[in-house]
């Protein structure tokens, strides 16, 4: 029997971007992926496939908490700069430095809280 209504299989080979509240911040070339739970503030590390995840959502290999004063902006800049991201989710990208919560960069002018001083 044809199934008239197609699954979209691309669906099911990209991470969510969302998980149990966690927020997709990219993969890696070794083919980790790395989430960040902005409620609790942890660093979320897996290396399950995006269907394995979506079925287990205890598969973490590593949870790390941010230590005091460390911002979301100072991990992703610290993955990107430690092992580097193979693909970066639009939300880690508008947390690099020097970018504003729009994605756009910042202006000279702005301060490092996104606001305009000029």
């Amino acid at each position: 029997m044809t199934d008239t209504n197609p699954r979209d299989d691309d669906d099911d080979e990209s991470y969510p971007e969302e998980h149990d509240g966690a927020r997709l911040l990219g993969t890696s070339a070794e083919g980790g992926v790395a989430y960040y739970h902005p409620d609790d503030r942890l660093l979320l590390e897996t290396d399950l496939g995006p269907t394995e995840l979506r079925d287990d959502s205890s598969g973490w290999v590593n949870r790390r908490e941010l230590a005091p004063g460390e911002s979301l902006s100072d991990l992703v800049d610290s993955i990107d700069r430690s092992i580097g991201f193979a693909e970066m989710s639009e939300y880690a990208r508008s947390h690099l430095p020097g970018m504003s919560a729009s994605g756009d960069e910042e202006s000279e002018s702005a301060t490092n809280d996104g606001t305009d001083r000029s």
